[in-house]
């Protein structure tokens, strides 16, 4: 049979039916597409490993194993007999990069592999950050969750970091059963020490001149089966002093841990040690007895990577059952195992619904979702607080009537190689805002003014014109409504810089922290800010079942485009100054938002490359158009690496969608202040209230 992979082991830990998905099994010729299988270019884009590798292999150079599987395994174990040769006669560790290690049943491709005659190290490069304090205590970062019983400090792994050691693990395990085959031909021992260790991004750190982002090479190619292929290459004077990476020893007890309880998720391999998970596994695929999919259905599919987007067959189908109906019970919020099974009671798993949910197993949350899903057809529903003026005026922050309202929305790409000098990994830079302005609460929407914004898309730190912008533009009274915390978390970042000892502190900084400081509430004086978070209003106010249990902007959006009275006031011909002409679909404006270039979708493999991240955003339309903020960051990281900035069109890009966001607000702000309070128990009144 073809080798079992390390990502497929730990697909095959989370779930056994997600590897049969990952495989070619009975008459299906090619393993089900998953949205976790990002192309290289995405994961350029998206996670930066590829500049993590290449940063370290700078730092660290070493040979570099060729792709492939047979081949690669070959010329693997040459580089290693090579190593331990060169090893012996220097005194040194011997470090080789992707070397491929097969053995029975199993494949891993190692990320670095330090070769010597009595000791080997296996050490995995992630993207994922830590404090460069904590690497040499695991129990900091990985064993940070400490539980107080009877018997003392009971520290146990966070779950965040359970993969990655299921990863390293199954590593470990391979080796030593590759060792003890093989040992002798490369000139090690079978018992050699393995000892493995992780090389992980440094998010206190500083760029230095020679590791930020500016001393790599990125270009891409199409593979032959028509997939692009990203390419790193470090291209500066040298940085062996990185503060950027850190490298995190004395893991070998964590790592021992995982080998004896895997802590799969599971249930065939619950409290299974990862060599007795390898066997288990192994046997499954060769004997195909995969298990019932009635036995695996939980909360956690909602999440399914094999939940892919498109009309071709996917796992999760093949799993769940179609058609599925479109109040199936895993469009509940926060939906739980314990309600999926409730709704598998009632029904089977392609039609359970919401409503099979008991209603004893429904959260005080979730009753508007489960409350408007009893009746046929499904009604709205409005919660008995908000239909109170006084009270609805006082959650949406009316303003007195000469203070204006602000709508805001704000773009930010981090990245985990800075492209500054004194920058940290992950780092907050915001490059874009986009606001609208009523003149005051009650003010119709005629009087709507769509303000200058902000982008910048060509410097490497845009933050101070970003916050000088906000404050001349926003001014110093209003109520500024955003759509959740989003906002406020750029805005402390952004204090939390203007507040320390950094040298690019710009000389303005105490008056852009007096301005930030009043859109806070003031702890001490108990003083409302100016910020208002309209997705907490909406969340408490009102539910309509064509959101499918999600408060997204782009998702109450199209609600509130139902409405001709609001509707009137967007389309092309009614609208304000700076509008793009893209808000004339008829049922919900981020449909017509234009397509990306060209260029950029060849780059990442089409638009069937691009539907995950628009399923993973829980957004509608067409994937080959810039509408949630996880596609505005793989374009703005895009645009900076292949350049293009100061083409128009891709500057309308950014600002169409930035501008809609804030746009969407205004809409819904209204359809809270005029529509929602008309809402009624009854379809027939809820369709008069709508068409006005």
């Amino acid at each position: 049979m073809r080798p079992i992979t390390k990502t497929q082991f730990k697909i095959g830990l989370n779930c056994l039916l997600k590897l049969r998905h990952a495989r070619p099994f009975g008459d299906r010729a090619k393993a089900y597409p998953q949205s976790a299988s990002q192309n290289d270019m995405l994961r350029l884009l998206a996670e930066g490993g590829g500049a993590v590798e290449a940063l370290w292999r700078q730092r660290e150079p070493g040979y570099v194993g060729p792709v492939g599987r047979e081949d690669a395994a070959e010329a693997s174990m040459e580089a290693i007999r090579s190593a331990v040769e060169r090893s012996r006669a220097s005194g040194k560790m011997i470090p080789l990069y992707e070397i491929t290690i097969m053995h029975g049943d199993f494949l891993a491709r190692i990320d670095l592999l330090r070769v010597s005659e009595a000791k080997l190290q296996i050490v995995e490069m992630k993207a994922k950050s830590v404090v460069s304090a904590d690497a040499a205590d695991e129990g900091n970062e990985i064993l940070g969750k400490i539980s107080i019983t009877k018997t003392g400090d009971k520290r146990t792994i966070l779950k965040s970091w359970i993969p990655y050691l299921q990863d390293l693990a199954f590593q470990k395990v391979l080796l030593g059963h590759w060792l003890d085959v093989n040992g002798n031909k490369v000139g090690l021992r079978p018992n050699t020490l393995i000892e493995p260790g992780m090389i992980l991004v440094n998010k206190s750190g500083n760029a230095k001149n020679e590791d930020t982002l500016g001393n790599f090479k990125t270009d891409y190619s199409i593979d032959k089966h028509g997939h692009p292929r990203a390419h790193v290459a470090y291209v500066g004077a040298g940085c062996p002093n990185t503060e950027l990476l850190v490298e995190m020893t004395g893991m070998s007890a964590i790592i021992k841990r995982i080998e004896e309880n895997a802590r799969a998720d599971d249930q065939a391999f619950k409290d299974k040690g990862i060599s007795d998970c390898m066997e288990m596994m192994a046997n499954v695929i060769r004997k195909g007895q995969w298990p019932d999919a009635a036995s695996r259905l939980t909360s956690s599919c909602k999440n399914c990577e094999f939940r892919t987007s498109g009309s071709a067959p996917n796992g999760f189908d093949e799993c769940w059952g179609t058609p599925r109906p479109t109040y199936h019970v895993l469009t509940l919020p926060r939906v739980t195992t314990k309600q999926v099974a409730s709704a598998l009671k009632q029904a089977d798993s392609h039609s359970a619904l919401v409503s099979d949910v008991a209603k004893s197993d429904v959260t005080q949350s979730q009753i508007p979702v489960w409350d408007c899903l009893q009746a046929t057809p499904p009604n709205p529903i409005v919660s008995s607080q908000f239909k109170n003026a006084d009270f609805r005026n006082a959650k949406l922050r009316k303003s007195d009537s000469d203070e204006p309202c602000y709508f805001l929305d704000f773009e930010c790409a981090p990245y985990p190689i800075p492209r500054r000098v004194g920058g940290k990994p992950y780092e907050w830079l915001p490059f874009q805002f986009e606001a609208h302005k009523l003149p005051s609460f009650s003010a119709d929407l005629d009087q709507r003014v769509r303000l200058e914004g902000f982008l910048d898309l060509t410097s490497d730190d845009p933050r101070t014109g970003f916050l000088r912008g906000l404050r001349a533009q926003l001014g110093d009274r209003g109520v500024i409504y955003h759509w959740h915390h989003y906002e406020e978390t750029v805005l402390k970042k952004l204090r939390e810089w203007l507040t320390s000892t950094a040298s690019d502190v710009p000389p303005d900084a105490a008056e852009l922290v007096k301005f930030i400081d009043s859109l806070f509430v003031d702890s001490s004086t108990k003083q409302q800010g100016r910020l208002c978070d309209l997705h907490k209003v909406a969340n408490k106010a009102f539910y309509h079942p064509s959101m499918l249990g999600s408060y997204s902007i782009k998702k109450v959006l199209p609600v509130a485009w139902e409405q001709a009275t609001i509707r009137e006031h967007f389309v092309p011909g009614h609208h304000c100054a700076g509008d793009p002409e893209t808000y004339g679909h008829p049922h919900d404006p981020y449909l017509a938002l234009p397509s990306l270039p060209q260029s950029f979708l060849e780059a990442v493999g089409g638009i069937e490359a691009l539907r995950e991240i628009e399923r993973a955003f829980e957004d509608p339309g067409q994937p080959d158009a810039m509408k949630n903020g996880g596609m505005a960051m793989l374009f703005y990281h895009y645009v900076r690496m292949f350049g293009g900035a100061d083409r128009p069109e891709i500057v309308a890009q950014f600002k169409n969608y930035c501008g809609l966001d804030s746009a969407a607000m205004v809409m819904v702000f209204r359809y809270m202040t005029d529509i929602v309070p008309g809402f009624s128990a009854s379809p027939s009144a809820f369709t008069e209230a709508k068409d006005g």
